[in-house]
Formats: C-alpha cells, structure tokens, sequence
C-alpha cells in the first residue's frame, strides 16, 4: 500500500510531520498483525503528544465510494470519512472536542483507498469516562448532571452525537474534571424537530451503555428529568416514549441517525409529534 502525505489541518512542526509520517506503516503494520480493523495509539514528538487512529475500510464497495468522495446509498459517509469531516465542523464550532490536526490516506496497488489515518490532539491529563468511575466511584453523583448538561449544551450548537456512552467522554483525572466529547463519525449536525426524541435517545443511550452498573435508574430518572424540565406535555411524551425504550435497548448506525432526521426508533415507533 502507498502511504500519501499527510494532509495538515493545524499548522504543525516540519519535523513533526516527518515523525508521524514515518510512524503510519508502523501502526498499519501493527494493525494487520492484531487482525483489526482499526487501532490507535499515541506519539509524543518533543513537548507534543499526538493522538493516530488508522481504519482499513472492509470492502471493495467502501474503498471504491472513499477513492472517489462517494455517499452509502442511504447517504451517509463511511466511518472514517464521518468522523474526518464531523470533526472538522465540531472544532470550528466547539472546544469540547479534540482538534483534528491532519489525515492521511493509503492507498493500494490498484490506487483505492485501503486505509484512511487520522491524527488527532492527545488530550493529556485526561481519561475516559469508564475509567473515571473505577477511580472516582464516590463522585459520580456530580457527574452525571455534568454529563447530561454537556449534551444539552452540545445539542444547543446543534451537534447531537448519538454515540454518548462513558467512553466517549474524556475526563480530566481528577474529583471534579472538566469534560470532553470524541468519536464524532455518528453524529447529526444540524437542526433537528425531534429534539425531545434526540434527547429521549441520548440520555437513555448514557444509562444503556455502562452507566446502569453504577448508578440506580431510579436516581438517573430522577436527573434526567430534572434536566428537561422546560418540555412542554406534548414534548415530555415524545421524550418519554425514547427515553423508556433506550435505557434497555441499543441500536445501529442507521437506526440511530432515524431519529433527529425523522423522529423513528429501530423497533419502527414514529414520534408523537
């Protein structure tokens, strides 16, 4: 495969760049060897620390659509060229996400792209939100509002990312830690008129998704609702018809983006709107 140059989106060091380009087969190589099909992992250049995840696309399909800036039928980008172009608007819009410094693609024999490499920020000092729990279990009470408002806020910028479990909030490590959001590839960015279900769906994706191990659905109801407290009746129904369904319940790429498109869930529910 043939590793093109990087393409630089923050003005970084010459010799930074030539260290990261010289680290990309070195992660590809490693990937290949772990059999996966994505892996990351860090570089520190200097007094900088740099994020790089490398995806192999998986079929013929997706490299065909990655080589010529093609959509999936339903019109949304593979992953790797979602989260490259979703968190380019988020950094122009927000702080609470890394900054994407810069990409690369790989191409093969035949001159598809095979691999697409993005190279992110490190955000040093910080941790997920699974790990934050097992060292900070006393202090979750505190977080969760934390948590829930870093949603609302981000769905006020119009981003609603429907991929918001712990894990996908990075943490400062310490009792009370500032808040960060990454993996932007499955996320809606734009208006929406199914705010009430979005917000029915993120909330009970948090819960879902790790969550319910530590804190008891009684009490995370109990904030969640405090939380939306301003919906109108009409609007409390819609939230609580998505909100009830995905505390216990997951769902796929598609079915997720179905909601703050066209207020529908996976088991097919249409809003009440």
């Amino acid at each position: 495969m043939t590793e093109q140059p990087i393409v630089s989106l923050q003005a970084l060091p010459a010799s930074h760049l030539a260290r990261l380009q010289a680290f990309i087969p070195e992660l590809i190589a490693e990937r290949r060897k772990r059999t996966r099909q994505r892996l990351w992992d860090w570089l520190q250049i200097d007094d900088s620390r740099y994020f790089i995840k490398t995806t192999r696309l998986d079929s013929a399909a997706a490299r065909l659509r990655v080589s010529l800036g093609l959509r999936r039928r339903s019109g949304a980008r593979d992953w790797p060229i979602a989260e490259l172009r979703n968190s380019c608007k988020v950094n122009r819009i927000t702080s609470a996400a890394p900054k994407l410094l810069g990409y690369s693609n790989v191409r093969n024999a035949i001159g598809l792209v095979g691999e697409v490499v993005l190279i992110h920020e490190d955000l040093t000092g910080h941790i997920n939100g699974a790990q934050w729990v097992q060292r900070y279990q006393a202090e979750l009470p505190r977080l969760i509002p934390r948590l829930i408002e870093c949603i609302l806020e981000l769905n006020r910028l119009h981003i609603h990312h429907l991929d918001l479990w712990l894990g996908n909030f990075m943490l400062t490590d310490c009792p009370e830690p500032e808040v960060r959001v990454i993996d932007f590839e499955n996320c809606f960015l734009q208006p929406t008129k199914y705010l009430p279900e979005t917000l029915g769906y993120q909330f009970g994706i948090l819960y879902e998704y790790e969550l319910y191990k530590h804190v008891s659905e009684t009490e995370y109801d109990r904030l969640t609702r405090a939380a939306t407290a301003s919906l109108t009746q009409i609007e409390r129904q819609r939230f609580e018809g998505f909100y009830g369904y995905y505390k216990h319940h997951g769902a796929g790429r598609k079915e997720r983006y179905l909601i703050p498109k066209q207020g529908q869930h996976v088991g097919g529910k249409k809003s009440l709107r």
